[in-house]
C-alpha cells in the first residue's frame, strides 16, 4: 500500500509517540508525538531517501550533527514497520527501486523508448532510477526548462540538466555535433507566450539560470505587461476583481482563462475571495478542501455528534440540525436542547420525537457502529440509505455542487479503504482534523461546467495556461521570499545542491524566486499584470517587490490612483447606480449631463437598478441640526473613540450604526458590579476589604445565564468570571481603603461637560490612586498607558473634585488586568502624571473637533474588524453609501 503524505505523517507521529524519550536529545523530548515534530521527521526522511541517503549514511553525517543522532535508528524502525505492514511511502518506493536495479540490473524492464518530462525538477533518487532503467533501453529522451526549476525545497535541482552528459555517459549514444554521448535539441520557440510577456519574464530571471540552452522566441508579437502599486490591500483586491469583471464582460475572456497567483496563501487571498464573492465572480476558494464542502462537513459533524458527548458534540448536533440536510429552524434546535436539558432524556431521543426526519437521525446518533466499526465507505452508504432528508441532494437541481462533493467524498473513502480496509469514518475524521488530511479525488467536487477564476499560489501555476495572469501581493519580504526556510532539524543540509553558507543560500533562494516569477508569467498567452500594496496589508510599512521594476522595464511602475478619481464606465448595476448618482450630484458637470443622469436613475428599474426611493441616503429628510445634539456632553471612552477614528466615532457612537450587545461588554459590566458591591458592603459595614468568598458568593447570586446565551456558553463565562475575580484577591489588590467606588468625575472643557466614572480611588502613601478595571486579556503598551486619555481625564478631574481634594492629591493612575494570567505578578499599566498637561491638550483638541463636527476617517489596523466599515467611504464596500 502506497501511503499518502498525510498518512505517512500520521504513522510517523504514532511511532514517535512510542519512542523512549531517553533516546532523543533533551531539546525534543517534549515534542515526541506532536504533530509539529512528526512533520519535521517526515520531511527529514523524505529528503534523505530522495537523496539516496539511508540510515547508515545519516549515521555518518550525524558525527557533526548531534541533533541527528537518534534519527538513523528511527529510520530503521520506521522502515521495518512499513515492511511488516506491507506499506511504502513515495520517497522509499523510488529509493528501493534504485537499490533493486543497482544490485540486479536485469530486473529493469526493457523499453524501446523512455521519455521524461520536467527533468529540471528531478531529485537524486529519480535520476538514479533513470540511470538504472537506461541500461535496458535504446532511446532516452528528457525534456527540461531550467527557467522553471522551482522545487528545490523538495530536493529537486536544475543541476541535473547541466550534468546530464556526465550522469548518462554510458547511455545510448547520439550523433549531435559538439556533444559526447547524447544529442541536445534546443527548443527555441514558445507556442504560448507573447513577445512583451516573454521579455518581461526574462528580465526578472536576469538570465542567471544553470543549464540554460539559449534564447526563446515568442509565439507572437505584442502582449500586455503592467505593474500597479496601491495604497491599501483592499483597493488592490478590488481593482483586480473589477479588471477581471471587465475582461470577462468586455473582451469575452472566459473566467477559466484568468489566473490570479500569490506567493503566500496567508495574506491576500481571503480578502480577495471576499471581493470576488461580492461581485458574484466564481472562483476557486482559497485553501478549499473537500472536507469543508457543506455535504461532507455534514457527515463529519454527524460523526462528532454521534461519538462525542461533550461540548463539541453538542455544537456538532446544532450544526447537523440547522444545516442543509435537516434544515431545522433555530427555534426548533433550541427547543430540542431545552427539552433534553430539562428532562435528562438523551438528545437523540428528543430529536427522534420532535423533528420531521428525527427518527432516522436519532437512530444514527444512538447506534454508532456506522461510525466506529464499519469501513468508512460502508458507513457513508449507511448514512445515505437511512437518512431520507439527505436524498434531497438528488432531487434539488440547485444543489449540484453538493452532489459533486458527495460523489467525490464517496470515491475518496472507497480508495482510502482499498489502502486501509478496516479504517472507519471516525478514523478518517481524526486524520482530517489532526493532520490536515485531504485525499485528492479523481472526480472534482466543484460543478464541472462552471466557469471560474483560478486563484492559487505561484507554485501551483506550474503546468497551467491562461489568457491573462495576475501576480498579486508582490511586496518585498513576501515575493521574493528570502527567509532561511531552515527547519528545526536543518533538513536542507541533506541536499548537496544547496549552498551551506547563509549568503550563498540567500543568493540561491533569490535565483529560484526569479525562476518562480518566470514560471508564473509564462502561463499567460497575452497579458500579465503585477500588483502590490505600498502600505502593507492594510496601513503600515510596505515596499513593492524588487521584481516590479524588472517586469516594467522601460515603462514606469504605475502608482494606482485612488478609487473614485477616474470616471470609469460601470460594469454592474450597482456600479451603474453609483456612477449615475455621482454625476447627478457633481456641480462641476454641465446641467444637461446631470439631468441626464437623474433621468436614467428615475428609469433605472428597466435595467435592474433599484427604485430611487430605495437608494441608500434616500430616507425622509431629517432635521438639519448635525450629528451632535446640544448641549454637547462627552466621556473619556468617547474621546478615545474619536482619537482613534473620528469617522467611526460619528457612525458608531453617535448614529449607532453597527450597535450590538457583546458578551464581552456584559462580562465586564458584571465583574465591575460584583467588585463594587462587595467592596462597598465590606468597608461600609465592617471597615475592612472584601474577601474572595464574599465576591464569588455574590457572583453566583447575581449571575444570569441567559445574558450569555444560556448553557453551555454561560458556564464558560461564569468560570472566566471566577478566575478573573479570584486573581484580584490572590494578589491582595484590594488591601487599600477606597475613598471612592464607581466615583463620578466631571470636568468642564471649553464649555463642554466631560463625565466619566472611575472604578476605584484608593488612599495610598502620598495621596490618591485611581484604578480602572479592564476585563480584556490584552493590555496596551507601557507607552500608550502612560499617556492614556481615560486615566489622564480621571487624574485631571480628581484634582478639581471638591470632596476628593480633601482626601489628598491624585498621585497615581492604573489599569488593572485581572483576566491576564501572569505567574510572577498582577498585570497593571500605569499613567504618567507628568503627561497630564498633554492629555488635557488632547482633550481640548477632541472637544473642538466634536463641536465642529469634524469626522475625517483615519485608516489603520483597526479597520479590519471595524463594525461600520461597510458604510465607510474609505473602503470600496462603503463607497456606494456616500456616492
Amino acid at each position: 500500500v502506497l501511503l499518502t503524505g498525510p498518512e505517512q505523517t500520521a504513522l510517523i507521529r504514532t511511532l514517535l509517540g512510542t519512542e523512549s524519550a531517553g533516546d532523543w536529545p533533551v531539546s525534543v523530548r517534549g515534542l515526541l508525538g506532536s504533530a509539529t515534530f512528526a512533520r519535521e521527521i517526515t520531511d527529514f526522511v523524505l529528503r534523505a531517501w530522495e537523496q539516496l541517503l539511508n540510515a547508515d549514511d545519516i549515521e555518518h553525517l550525524a558525527v557533526n550533527r548531534q541533533d541527528w543522532d537518534p534519527i538513523p535508528a528511527f529510520m530503521r524502525r520506521y522502515r521495518d514497520h512499513l515492511v511488516a505492514a506491507g506499506k511504502v511511502d513515495y520517497s522509499l518506493v523510488i529509493a528501493s527501486a534504485v537499490g533493486v536495479l543497482r544490485s540486479d540490473p536485469l530486473q529493469a524492464p526493457f523499453a524501446d523508448y523512455i521519455l521524461v518530462d520536467e527533468y529540471q525538477d528531478t531529485t537524486r533518487a529519480q535520476v538514479g532510477l533513470l540511470q538504472s532503467l537506461t541500461k535496458r533501453t535504446e532511446h532516452l529522451t528528457v525534456v527540461a526548462d531550467p527557467y522553471q526549476s522551482i522545487f528545490s525545497f523538495r530536493g529537486a535541482t536544475a543541476r541535473h540538466v547541466s550534468s546530464f552528459g556526465d550522469d548518462f555517459s554510458n547511455a545510448p549514444t547520439g550523433t549531435a555535433t559538439g556533444t559526447s554521448g547524447y544529442t541536445q535539441h534546443t527548443l527555441t520557440t514558445s507556442f504560448r507566450v507573447s513577445a512583451n510577456v516573454l521579455a518581461a519574464a526574462e528580465r526578472v530571471t536576469a538570465h542567471e539560470v544553470e543549464g540554460l540552452a539559449g534564447p526563446v522566441m515568442p509565439a507572437r508579437a505584442g502582449g500586455r505587461v503592467e505593474c500597479l502599486v496601491f495604497e491599501q490591500e483592499t483597493r488592490e483586491a478590488e481593482w483586480i476583481a473589477r479588471e477581471i469583471h471587465r475582461l470577462h464582460l468586455e473582451q469575452k475572456i472566459p473566467l477559466s482563462q484568468i489566473g490570479v497567483f500569490v506567493r503566500s496563501k496567508q495574506r491576500f487571498l481571503r480578502e480577495f475571495s471576499r471581493v470576488l464573492e461580492r461581485r458574484g465572480i466564481a472562483h476557486d476558494i482559497p485553501d478549499s478542501r473537500l472536507a469543508d464542502q457543506p455535504a461532507v462537513r455534514f457527515v463529519l459533524d454527524l460523526l462528532t455528534a454521534a461519538t462525542d458527548g461533550g461540548i463539541e458534540g453538542l455544537r456538532s448536533i446544532r450544526r447537523v440540525l440547522a444545516g442543509p440536510m435537516v434544515e431545522a429552524t433555530i427555534g426548533e434546535v433550541r427547543e430540542i436542547e431545552r427539552v433534553a436539558a430539562c428532562t435528562g432524556v438523551p438528545i437523540a431521543t428528543v430529536i427522534a420525537e420532535r423533528n420531521s426526519d428525527g427518527e432516522p437521525l436519532g437512530a444514527l446518533l444512538a447506534e454508532t457502529s456506522w461510525a466506529t466499526d464499519m469501513p468508512a465507505a460502508d458507513g457513508l452508504w449507511h448514512i445515505w440509505s437511512n437518512l431520507p432528508s439527505i436524498q434531497r441532494l438528488v432531487s434539488d437541481p440547485s444543489r449540484g455542487s453538493e452532489r459533486a462533493a458527495w460523489t467525490s467524498f464517496s470515491q475518496v473513502l472507497s480508495r482510502w479503504n482499498e489502502r486501509n480496509p478496516a479504517s472507519t469514518l471516525l478514523d478518517y475524521r481524526d486524520l482530517v482534523d489532526n493532520e490536515d488530511f485531504e485525499a485528492q479525488p479523481l472526480l472534482s467536487y466543484q460543478a464541472p461546467a462552471e466557469d471560474r477564476v483560478v486563484v492559487a499560489t505561484l507554485h501551483q501555476a506550474k503546468g497551467l495556461e491562461f489568457e491573462v495572469v495576475f501576480i498579486a501581493d508582490a511586496v518585498e519580504g513576501v515575493f521574493p521570499d528570502l527567509r532561511p526556510r531552515d527547519s528545526y532539524l536543518g533538513v536542507r543540509h541533506l541536499l548537496a545542491h544547496l549552498p551551506k553558507d547563509t549568503a550563498g543560500y540567500r543568493l540561491f533562494r533569490l535565483q529560484e524566486e526569479r525562476r518562480l516569477a518566470y514560471t508564473a508569467m509564462t502561463r499567460a498567452r497575452s497579458a500579465v499584470i503585477w500588483t502590490a500594496t505600498s502600505a502593507g496589508e492594510l496601513i503600515g510599512t510596505g515596499v513593492p517587490s524588487r521584481f516590479l521594476p524588472l517586469v516594467a522595464g522601460d515603462d514606469a511602475v504605475i502608482e494606482a490612483v485612488a478609487f473614485g478619481t477616474i470616471d470609469r464606465l460601470p460594469l454592474t448595476p450597482s456600479e451603474a447606480e453609483a456612477w449615475l448618482r455621482r454625476k447627478a450630484s457633481d456641480p462641476g458637470l454641465a446641467e444637461a449631463e446631470r439631468r441626464g443622469a437623474l433621468a436614467l436613475l428615475a428609469r433605472g428599474t428597466h435595467w435592474n437598478l433599484r427604485k430611487v426611493a430605495d437608494f441608500a441616503g434616500m430616507r425622509d429628510r431629517g432635521p438639519d441640526t448635525g450629528v451632535i445634539p446640544r448641549p454637547v456632553m462627552l466621556s473619556p471612552s468617547q474621546g478615545e473613540s474619536y482619537a482613534q477614528c473620528p469617522r467611526r466615532y460619528a457612525l458608531e457612537r453617535r448614529l449607532h450604526i453597527g450597535d450590538s450587545v457583546s458578551p464581552y461588554a456584559t462580562f465586564g459590566t458584571m465583574v465591575h458590579s460584583v467588585l463594587e458591591h462587595v467592596e462597598r458592603v465590606a468597608w461600609d459595614n465592617h471597615g475592612r476589604p472584601s474577601t474572595e468568598t464574599e465576591a464569588l458568593e455574590y457572583l453566583d447570586e447575581t449571575f444570569v445565564p441567559s445574558d450569555f446565551g444560556g448553557e453551555p456558553f454561560a458556564r464558560s463565562w461564569h468560570n472566566r468570571a471566577v478566575d478573573t475575580i479570584s486573581r484580584i484577591y490572590e494578589w491582595n489588590m484590594l488591601a487599600n481603603e477606597p475613598v471612592g467606588l464607581e466615583e463620578g468625575l466631571t470636568m468642564e472643557v471649553d464649555g463642554v461637560r466631560w463625565r466619566g466614572v472611575a472604578d476605584r480611588i484608593d488612599r495610598v502613601d502620598g495621596g490618591l490612586r485611581i484604578v480602572d478595571y479592564k476585563t480584556s486579556t490584552t493590555a496596551p503598551t507601557l507607552k500608550d498607558a502612560a499617556a492614556s486619555l481615560q486615566l489622564g481625564f480621571y487624574f485631571l478631574a480628581a484634582r478639581r473634585h471638591e470632596r476628593l481634594a480633601r482626601q489628598g492629591e491624585p498621585v497615581a493612575g492604573e489599569f488593572w488586568y485581572p483576566s491576564q494570567s501572569l505567574k510572577t505578578r498582577f498585570a497593571t499599566r500605569a499613567f504618567d502624571p507628568a503627561l497630564a498637561d498633554d492629555v488635557e491638550a488632547e482633550i481640548r483638541r477632541i472637544t473642538a473637533g466634536v463641536v465642529a463636527e469634524q469626522f475625517p476617517p483615519v485608516p489603520g489596523s483597526a479597520c479590519e474588524g471595524c463594525s461600520v466599515r461597510v458604510v465607510c467611504p474609505e473602503f470600496p464596500e462603503g463607497m456606494e453609501t456616500f456616492a
